[in-house]
């Protein structure tokens, strides 16, 4: 015998098991499993090959390497029994076929009687249980259980290993044509687990088949025999050029032509008498025929793919429609995927530490972006970020309209629910509905890009666009998500922002700060409050290991961040006008760039402290590090805020700050302690904090630099942080 299986779990036990009591000689083929299979069957005393991935897997190329491995191991075996490794052999069957075998030395193939093991658990269940019961007798071909003579199967050259399906009537057809017989027992064989348990899996289970009928059928056009030319005619009639004259033709026939489309119920009760005749029961019956015509749309999406793929020269892959039986034995290395709006950005350097410190923990991490950066990249780790990030919008309209279509093809339902969850969403925010349909081809072009890489989680960074994204990828059937949330944007407009919708969706959500977790519970249910987790941002090394540093004997500030009205860079230069005025001497290093910039120049300028204030546009990590260490105190005046990195960054380095008591801030500045808080929008607090900040003495700012800097370690290394991160991955999927 031999049995190929790829994450079958306790239904390999049970065909193993039942194998192993009726055959000489038992072969098993593992197709990359990550369940523990193959220590199974090992464990079992089974002969084991694993299957060398680097080339592209089909079942055929699993039998047929299973086979040669049972040459070398029986050279003299004379019929074999293919199995798949979720079905378990009947007692007495193999027997049962030998005899038959040698009543009928004409004829190659023996098959029986699959049956599904739970039948009734689910309807797709029923439904591939009623497949299964083929005419008895002479046949056109058989399933992936079958007994063979190893003669006529080595004859013809094996399984086609190029086929991703249909592997098994081809190498009939083959046999066929060389003067084999085919024969179908009244017997029972195996028992099969199909473990459908959605309406996703039956779908895409009737794609591969459409994919096998239009690859097989074009395989063997012109030849003397030939198989699925009628199923593959009745695809294209019943699932594409009926609705297309139905639908293209209401405009003209002013919508007489849908009339054609009353013949799906005549082809529905063509199918019922049909398998009525066969003595089917009226419910099994009915339940067959509106799937069967139902699967017509599948099977032609599937006779597209194969023909784009053709036309393309590329290789068709796998269609599968199981997951894996039981869940991973032992402890799977984490791969998860990263979504943020623009990655890598200037302001987003806590985002590229939490991934190098989760990479570090033996996370594999994909990067993906929804759009590119909109600032120039300036920093040497930045740019080498951006070599590795995929960008959704990179595919171009052409591809995300094919996206979003191929996706309503091959998914309908899900797409369904997730084009209404789109809508209502696009109409609760000010962006609209358009940009949400947008939105959602952005998720049909990251779903098919996470299937393809196998990551199974999706982490977003802020509850905005790129969460709106990830929701819309979980509903088309994607992996269980989860996103970050800083602030301030998601708590301005959380309603608009759909927060709470968000929230019930994911697997959980994390808040940076204290604060921000509060503001979370306040926008979504309560029984969704454990969901919300508590991981900080962090600094690496490179700053916990070197601070503090001294601080230098100088008059000057530093203000770190983007020139934006939120930051408060304005009210800051109103404050050192009056320090200005009274003829305080200092100097101020605004770190950064942004849409203010201009009017920043202009109030510089107003203000007369263009020999004092200096813009330096956006720096590289090392340069910001450079001009904090050249500074006494980082001064940050923001209005809104989460909690900014580059006041842990200063602190780490020793420096103390002088910011605004707001959001999460008060959680790592102590006032007096390690820095100073002032009411947000008040220029008095703001000058009295800078005229302390300036007159303080060296000794003293070099405390509270200290300070500063054991708070930093205790609450923000990076790397502590991304292990309670990898945890949730782990923990929560």
């Amino acid at each position: 015998m031999v049995a190929i299986g790829r994450n079958e779990g306790e239904r390999l036990r049970r065909c193993l098991e039942s194998a192993s009591q009726q055959a000489e000689a038992i072969v098993y083929v593992d197709s990359a499993s990550t369940d523990g299979s193959v220590t199974l069957a090992r464990a079992l005393g089974v002969d084991t090959v694993e299957l060398d991935m680097s080339t592209p897997f089909t079942a055929a190329r699993a039998r047929n390497e299973g086979f040669r491995r049972l040459l070398e191991v029986c050279p003299q075996v004379e019929l074999v029994q293919f199995v798949d490794g979720d079905c378990e052999i009947v007692s007495g069957w193999p027997e049962r076929a030998r005899q038959e075998l040698e009543a009928r030395p004409d004829t190659a193939v023996v098959c029986g009687r699959r049956r599904e093991r739970f039948p009734d658990a689910t309807v797709y269940n029923a439904l591939c249980d009623l497949e299964w019961d083929t005419p008895v007798g002479e046949a056109e071909a058989c399933g992936g259980d079958a007994l063979m003579r190893v003669e006529p199967f080595r004859a013809v050259g094996a399984y086609r290993a190029s086929l991703i399906a249909g592997e098994e009537p081809e190498l009939c057809l083959r046999l066929r044509g060389a003067g084999w017989k085919v024969v179908r027992l009244d017997a029972d064989m195996t028992l099969h687990d199909a473990a459908m348990t959605g309406f996703g899996q039956w779908w895409q289970r009737n794609v591969r088949a459409g994919h096998a009928f239009a690859e097989v059928s074009w395989l063997h056009r012109g030849g003397p025999l030939r198989l699925w030319a009628r199923e593959t005619r009745s695809n294209w009639f019943w699932g594409l050029l009926l609705p297309l004259l139905a639908l293209a033709g209401a405009w003209w026939t002013w919508g007489l032509s849908l009339a054609l489309l009353l013949g799906y119920p005549v082809l529905a009760w063509r199918v019922y008498r049909g398998r009525r005749r066969r003595g089917d029961r009226r419910r099994a019956a009915a339940l067959y025929a509106r799937f069967c015509v139902l699967g017509k749309f599948a099977q032609m999406v599937g006779q597209l793919r194969y023909h784009r793929h053709r036309l393309l020269a590329r290789q068709s892959t796998l269609i599968e429609y199981k997951q894996a039986a039981t869940p991973p034995a032992g402890k799977a290395p984490l791969h998860v995927a990263y979504l943020v709006n623009q990655y890598p950005h200037v302001s987003h350097s806590f985002i590229r530490r939490e991934i190098v410190a989760l990479e570090a923990l033996g996370v594999t991490v994909e990067r993906f972006s929804v759009r590119p950066s909109s600032a120039g990249l300036v920093d040497p780790a930045d740019q080498a970020e951006q070599r590795r990030t995929q960008i959704l919008l990179g595919v171009g309209l052409i591809g995300l309209l094919g996206a979003f279509l191929w996706t309503a093809l091959t998914r309908p339902w899900r797409w369904l629910k997730a084009l209404r969850r789109a809508v209502r969403l696009g109409r609760r925010s000010e962006r609209g509905v358009l940009r949400h349909l947008v939105y959602l081809a952005e998720a049909c072009v990251l779903l098919r890009r996470l299937r393809r890489c196998g990551a199974g989680h999706l982490h977003a960074h802020f509850g905005t666009n790129s969460a709106a994204v990830a929701l819309l990828t979980r509903l088309l059937g994607g992996p269980p998500y989860s996103f970050t949330v800083h602030g301030p944007e998601e708590f301005d407009h959380p309603q608009e922002l759909s927060l709470g919708d968000k929230i019930e969706n994911a697997a959980f959500i994390i808040a940076i700060s204290s604060f921000g977790r509060s503001q979370l519970f306040r926008w979504c249910r309560y029984v969704d409050w454990p969901k919300i987790e508590l991981v900080r941002c962090g600094v690496d090394a490179a700053f916990l290991n070197d601070g503090p540093q001294p601080v230098p004997e100088t008059n000057r500030l530093v203000c770190v961040g983007r020139l934006s009205e939120q930051k408060g860079q304005l009210l800051l230069l109103e404050a050192l006008g009056r320090l200005a005025a009274e003829g305080i001497p200092f100097e101020m290093v605004l770190a950064g760039d942004g849409p203010m910039r201009g009017t920043v120049e202009q109030q510089i300028k107003r203000l007369g402290l263009g020999g004092r204030v200096r813009v330096t546009g956006w720096l590289s990590n090392h340069a910001v590090r450079q001009e904090i260490l050249a500074a006494r105190v980082l001064v940050l005046p923001s209005f809104a805020e989460g909690l900014p990195v580059v006041l842990m960054e200063a602190l780490a380095l020793g420096r103390p700050v002088l910011t605004t008591a707001i959001a999460g801030i008060p959680e790592l500045v102590e006032n007096g302690v390690n820095g100073w808080l002032v009411p947000a929008g008040s220029v008095d607090a703001l000058a009295d904090g800078l005229r302390q900040a300036l007159q303080t003495s060296v000794e003293r700012l070099a405390q509270m630099g200290k300070a500063g800097t054991v708070r930093v370690a205790a609450m923000h290394d990076a790397q502590r942080e991304a292990a309670r991160l990898a945890e949730l991955f782990e923990k929560k999927n």
